[in-house]
Parts: structure tokens; sequence; C-alpha cells
């Protein structure tokens, strides 16, 4: 019985000391920091950042890797990238901040995320002329929701805009989700829009639009290198002005498919394409696109075939 006792003094002993190398001595109700070194752990992270499309109404997809800290959560650290100036100059996509809007505050509430950006968003977001200032926050709101949707912890998104220390939801007009001023309302939880992703379909849609206006310098912007080396805009311009194509009418199913590999992807379309001598129609054909870094693009030889004027 004594060496029972004995043993277990010695393990009370031994418990003992080793809280205390644990914890100071704080009076009740003080947060207690960690006695271990205070230098912050720092990781990176693979984000998906949602940016324009050169300066069309679209958003792409970019991985970045961010350096991240258990101080904040993932989303704040991914929003304050979409907010940042531009490191460099990129080609394919148009950062939609000016640099100068904050991001105030991030909170999380189960599958919702609570977004509070300073009022110099609204200035940000300026463009040359109403119709660009509404598109342009429009894509700077989805850009984050976007991102922050399919980083997977959060399926809905509050955007508040801060105003004399007031956090408010800001109007749905003057960010451009809402047609009319008069029917506008305070701006709700959103989720991730599909509709403003560069997928095979909506790609094809834009492209296909643009040919009916015959702008051949928008188009060239969704064309890729099929089977053939992708001529310069001035060759294609010069060809479909000749060739006099006008396309009446289209249609693009939402539905595609993709090849194993992911660098090929089918698109149903229908359309009718008349020119000074006749018309013709074409009717549910598998438009070809192609995988080119992160952007869908349509096959030109694709197009051409089914435009029945491939060389």
């Amino acid at each position: 019985m004594k060496k029972l006792l004995s043993v277990f003094l010695i393990f009370a002993i031994i418990f003992m000391c080793g809280c205390t190398s644990s914890y100071m001595d704080k009076t009740p109700g003080d947060v207690i920091p960690p006695v271990q070194d205070s230098t912050v752990s720092v990781s990176s992270l693979v984000m998906p950042l949602y940016f324009r499309f050169y300066n069309e109404p679209m958003l792409i997809r970019y991985s970045l890797t961010v350096e991240i800290t258990p101080h904040e959560q993932p989303e704040f650290y991914a929003i304050n990238a979409l907010l940042s100036k531009p490191l460099g100059q990129r080609t394919d996509f148009t950062y939609l901040f000016k640099g100068k809007t904050k991001l105030v505050s991030v909170k999380s509430n189960g599958n919702y995320l609570y977004v509070t950006l300073s009022d110099d968003f609204y200035n940000d977001t300026l463009g040359s002329n109403d119709e660009e200032t509404f598109l342009n926050r429009r894509l700077a709101i989805y850009s984050i929701v976007n991102t922050v949707c399919e980083m997977g912890n959060h399926t809905y998104v509050q955007i508040y805009i801060e105003q004399n220390g007031a956090q408010l939801r800001p109007d749905s007009y003057s960010v451009g989700l809402q047609k009319s001023q008069t029917d506008s309302t305070p701006l709700g939880p959103l989720s991730r829009d599909t509709s403003l992703l560069l997928t095979p379909s909506t790609v094809t849609k834009i492209a296909l639009d643009y040919f009916s206006k015959t702008q051949w310098e928008k188009l060239y912007l969704y064309l890729g290198e099929g089977s053939t080396k992708l001529p310069i805009l001035e060759e294609i311009s010069q060809k479909f002005n000749y060739l006099d194509l006008k396309m009446s009418e289209y249609k693009v199913e939402d539905n595609y498919t993709v090849s194993e590999d992911g660098k090929t992807a089918y698109v149903q379309v229908s359309f009718k394409i008349r020119n000074e001598n006749a018309g013709y129609e074409v009717s549910n054909v598998p438009l070809q696109l192609v995988l080119r870094g992160r952007t869908w693009l349509i096959s030109y030889d694709s197009l051409l075939k089914h435009l029945g004027v491939l060389e």
C-alpha cells in the first residue's frame, strides 16, 4: 500500500511540473497567451481566384498560391488577393479593383460568409459610362462570390459596404444586379453564378453572338487553334468580310461533353447563314472547343467546317 501511495505521489509531482510549463500566472477571466514562440506560422494555399476576361463581360478562373496564417480564415486572404493591385501585367485577364477598396471584415456563420468592403468600392469600380460601371460592379461582386464559393467552405456570400461606420447592404441597382432602380432592393446573399464563367457553352454563345454582329475582333478572343495554326486577326477579318456570311439566328445547347483528357469539348449548335446569293441552315452539329491555358476556345477549323467554308 505504501508503495502504491509513493508511486501515486511521484506521478502527481510529475504531472504538476509538466503543467507549470504550459500556463502563466494570470487572473481569472484574462486571455491566456501561448507560452511557445509567438512567431506567426505562415503557410500557402492554392486558391481559385476570379478576374475579368480581357474587357469582356465574363470571369476567368486563375489559380494563385496565396500565403495564409491561422489568425484569419483562408477567404480573408483570397478576397484581399482580389482587391490588391496587380503585381504584373497579364494579357488574358483584367483586375476588377483599382487597389483602393479595403476588406473591412470577414465573418462566417455556417454556409454563409459575411464580407464588408470599404466604400471605396464605388469609386474603384467606376467605368467610362453607366453601363460599364454597372458591369464592373456586377463582375467585381461575383469575382468575390464565385471565389469564396469555390473554396468549398461556404455556399452563400453577403456583401456589405461600410459607410460612416455602419455596415450596409448595397442597393442592388447600384451594383449592377438590378436593371430598374424602381424595383431595386438591398442586396441579399448571393451564390455562385455559372452564367459569368467561361464554360464551353457560354464561350460558344458569346462567340456566335459576335459572329452574328460581325464583330471579328471580339470573336477572335474566343477562337483557338484546332488541327491547324490560327491565322492572325487581320486575315480572319478579311476572310469573313469576303465571304459576307450573315448569321441571322443561332441556338446553343447548355449541355456539353468533355474528352477524357479534359482538353477538348463539344457543344451542340444550330444556326442560319445567308449571303447575297443564298442561305442555308445548320442543325444540331457538334462544335469543337479546345482548352488553351485556363480558357475554352472554339476550334477555328471546326467553326469553318460547320460554316461550310473549310478549305
